[in-house]
């Protein structure tokens, strides 16, 4: 798969636009450009970066323009968030005994090393190794313990929800002065197609907690964006076959 990216400048109410960058792409197609804004004409950035975990870092252009955009914001005083959404390790996560699979989620973590920038990973059905067998979540439970040696060397990023777990997990969005411009309600939608065995850490351990879950969320905060893998309404293939008509009911229901 190719990666891309875009970005969203957030302000007050969450007010989402390509305003700083075009969209990256290392697909044959062209990216529209898009006006050049500076520091002042946001509070805060959001990049969304998807099907990144298939190249390393310096074959990954991508990644590469993303690094320098965000030490630009970063320097620039503008705090800068990049949430990966899934597909982090191709093709079947990070395995024990191959150092190359954590080459390719390195790239990804250079994009905010160095900076004050955080990065926030959502887990794809590559990153629970393509299976539903158990060694899936022994691939996921390798990759949020790759990430937590990448933040022991200074690197913000995280693993959300934590392995195994479907979530929903909230991550505040602030502005310099540490004000709450929105909030991200981050799911697992590859563990809600599966739905394997569940630890007493975990917020949620049915589907039925998941929905209660978001119902919570959404009826305190209706106008939340929703960060996951697959979309929570799915009329096509993903890779996987699963019932994900629940999910988007509950979201439904939290929105009356």
């Amino acid at each position: 798969m190719a990666a891309w990216a875009i970005l969203l400048a957030v302000g007050s109410g969450f007010t989402a636009t390509c305003a700083t960058y075009q969209l990256f792409s290392d697909c044959v197609a062209p990216s529209p450009q898009c006006p050049a804004q500076g520091a002042a004409d946001q509070e805060a950035v959001l990049f969304l970066v998807g099907d990144a975990g298939s190249k390393e870092f310096d074959r990954n252009p991508v990644m590469q323009h993303m690094n320098a955009a965000v030490r630009t914001l970063d320097q620039q005083g503008v705090p800068t968030t990049v949430l990966f959404l899934g597909d982090n390790v191709y093709e079947e996560g990070v395995r024990d005994g191959h150092p190359e699979d954590l080459r390719l989620l390195g790239a990804q973590v250079e994009v905010v090393a160095g900076t004050s920038a955080k990065g926030i990973f959502l887990a794809g059905n590559h990153d629970w190794g393509n299976t539903t067998k158990a060694s899936g979540l022994e691939r996921l439970v390798n990759q949020e313990r790759a990430l937590g040696v990448f933040r022991a060397e200074g690197a913000d990023v995280v693993l959300a929800p934590r392995a195994g777990c479907p979530g929903p997990k909230q991550e505040n969005l602030k502005n310099s002065s540490g004000d709450v411009l929105a909030t991200l309600v981050l799911l697992d939608t590859s563990w809600w197609m599966r739905e394997p065995p569940t630890d007493s850490l975990c917020g949620a351990t049915t589907r039925e907690d998941v929905i209660r879950g978001l119902e919570g969320v959404l009826r305190n905060a209706p106008d939340v964006p929703l960060g996951s893998w697959l979309p929570t309404i799915l009329f096509g293939r993903g890779g996987l076959t699963g019932d994900m008509r629940g999910l988007s009911d509950g979201l439904r229901i939290g929105r009356d």
